[in-house]
């Protein structure tokens, strides 16, 4: 489903990381219209509300009490890591966003997996991606299961201020074969199977690529073999159709190379590689000046001549009349659980595009944390 959404952006930050979250830095004051908007619907209410709990199907209150009571041998008293409480008035903010987060990291790293659904039940998974799927259909350019739950919170809480992006690994086939489907199951148990559909649900309503500030293309993986249009705005009575090319492996497995022209790309096996001349095109016939991608790690980069590695966590991989082509990855010393004792032990990175233009990228670089989990 190709789906392009242009941002009138006031002045302001933005950042585009690995994960396709382009987030304008903003104020809580900045944000109440949206919160209130989202928020205003009673309990109980799901259609407008960011987070509505009905009261006859979850928990009031998840504290460490009572997961200790279920697990005495949990590290989570022991921990003394903040309970998880629904927010009050079931209106979202930061700070509720933030202790979530928290309690995910916590948890990934201390519980079994099959006790996961003690910090997030299932019911509850179904009211967050209700509201989200929602979300989603009203909103397109509104994304392991628990950083999925906190960027579409994050995209509930700040819609006009978080935007997420499908990359290949949201497709049925990379979901089922590379860990995600998986972990579901193990966590969810016998209703693992509805978890992963409805996550697959979602997953399908996420847009393909964006445009940023008229300017800045952004996309996982590339550009198109063709566009029909990119409209500036849609109009809220237009529905969304899919369009009649192959969209989606096109722009979510592309690489770039520095031969001209489009080419099969026999390294992975799927995708095209394109050249610094379809760089250029597209920049051109689009007035654009800047694509940003990702889909490449270190260990796909250094399988590549001509290119820079992922040492540092992007690379400029074209550079033509009409602009620059980079690639960001945001996973530091990918991939985390390696064989052997040798790692690629590269620093990961965000973009943050700055006005009037929006079109010149600073990079910040970070490093994992030590020591790294085990698996």
């Amino acid at each position: 489903m190709l789906e392009f959404e242009k941002l009138d952006l006031e002045p302001g930050e933005l950042t585009f990381a690995e994960e396709e979250i382009a987030l304008e830095t903003t104020t809580m004051g900045d944000c109440a219209a949206s919160l209130a908007s989202l928020s205003s619907a009673p309990t109980g209410d799901t259609t407008d509300c960011a987070l509505a709990c009905p009261s006859n199907s979850l928990p009031t209150q998840l504290t460490t009490t009572s997961i200790a009571e279920q697990n005495p041998s949990s590290l989570l008293v022991q921990q003394q890591v903040p309970a998880l409480t629904w927010p009050k008035n079931s209106e979202l903010d930061l700070d509720w966003i933030e202790n979530l987060i928290s309690i995910f990291d916590w948890s990934s790293k201390n519980l079994p997996p099959s006790e996961f659904p003690l910090v997030l039940p299932v019911q509850a998974f179904d009211t967050r991606i209700l509201t989200a799927s929602k979300i989603l259909h009203k909103e397109p350019s509104c994304i392991t299961i628990d950083p999925v739950e906190s960027s579409w919170l994050l995209s509930v809480f700040m819609p006009d201020r978080v935007f997420l992006l499908r990359g290949n690994h949201e497709s049925k086939y990379c979901t089922s074969n590379y860990g995600f489907e998986k972990e579901v199951l193990t966590k969810y148990g016998d209703s693992g199977k509805h978890v992963y559909r409805k996550c697959l649900g979602c997953f399908e309503e996420l847009p393909l690529a964006s445009i940023i500030a008229g300017c800045v293309y952004t996309a996982h993986g590339g550009l198109f073999r063709s566009i029909p249009l990119v409209p500036s705005k849609r109009s809220k009575r237009t529905k969304r159709h899919r369009v009649s090319f192959n969209s989606e492996p096109n722009s979510l497995s592309l690489d770039p190379s520095m031969t001209p022209g489009l080419s099969l790309n026999k390294e992975r096996g799927i995708g095209l590689l394109w050249g610094p001349d379809c760089t250029e095109n597209f920049l051109k016939k689009f007035n654009l000046k800047l694509i940003i991608r990702s889909h490449e790690g270190p260990d796909a980069r250094e399988k590549w001549t001509g290119f820079g590695g992922m040492d540092e966590g992007y690379t400029i991989d074209h550079v033509v009349e009409s602009g620059k082509l980079i690639t960001v990855f945001s996973a530091p010393d990918y991939p985390q659980f390696q064989v052997g004792e040798e790692r690629y032990k590269n620093k990961g990175a965000y973009v943050v595009l700055e006005p009037p233009n929006f079109d010149n990228p600073k990079f910040y670089s970070f490093e994992a944390v030590a020591p790294r989990p085990q698996m």
